[in-house]
């Protein structure tokens, strides 16, 4: 019996190697352009004053504010193991965060959503260590961006100076551009005639001074990491 399953997944293997082979023949890896797409789970890092301040008075964190992130790459190879890389992001999370030792004068909770959007426009380096010649392709790369932001809380909040704290309703809003730059790594796996699917994890460092309606209440950590797949076409 034993024999028999080591025939059955000897015969297994000769018959997909083919395939296998064929997929990473046909990929293109001598291919100078790339376009990639993707999607993926994006998380601030929520590391400054504004979000060490949301901690202490509000439910929630930046975990909260996970969510989907878009992404487009263009990449140009300028050697068999080295490509420029134009990078084009979107995302936004938003959440509702309520006080913590506060209620109205009905008992009920106070609450208010805050909002935050990101898109960002990137350059850098793809690099290829182990080569593009085969069927798992591995990769890291690092770059320069700016991110243009807009942060907005809208709801109930609590007006503390006043002899009596009052409930009120009201909307903030900053925005802005930041520099910042991102390191990532990722492996694509080709399939043949120059697609390949691609899974990536990636870091940006961000940050900016808040102003607006938030002026004064110190930096704003717009990093993030993002887990994400796609598909790339190489040609």
């Amino acid at each position: 019996m034993n024999n028999l399953k080591i025939l059955g997944s000897l015969l297994v293997i000769f018959a997909v190697a083919p395939q296998i082979e064929a997929a990473r023949l046909a990929y293109g890896h001598q291919a100078a352009n790339q376009f990639r797409i993707q999607l993926g789970a994006q998380t601030p890092d929520g590391d400054s004053a504004y979000w060490d301040d949301k901690k202490v008075d509000f439910t929630g964190g930046p975990d909260d504010f996970e969510d989907v992130a878009f992404a487009v790459d263009y990449r140009r190879f300028i050697s068999p193991l080295v490509a420029i890389q134009v990078s084009a992001e979107a995302y936004e999370g938003d959440a509702e965060q309520e006080y913590i030792d506060f209620v109205d004068e009905f008992g009920s909770p106070i609450f208010h959503s805050t909002n935050l959007e990101q898109n960002s426009f990137g350059l850098g380096v793809a690099f290829f260590p182990a080569g593009r010649d085969r069927l798992l392709i591995p990769y890291v790369g690092a770059g320069g961006e700016i991110v243009s932001w807009r942060l907005t809380e809208a709801g109930d909040f609590i007006d503390f100076t006043a002899d009596e704290p009052i409930v009120f309703d009201d909307f903030f809003v900053d925005e802005h551009e930041a520099f910042g730059y991102y390191l990532q790594a990722g492996v694509e796996i080709a399939f043949g005639e120059g697609w390949a699917l691609f899974a990536e994890g990636r870091w940006d460092r961000v940050d900016d001074e808040l102003e607006g309606d938030f002026a004064g209440l110190g930096e704003l950590d717009l990093s993030s990491k993002r887990v994400s797949v796609g598909i790339a076409w190489t040609f």
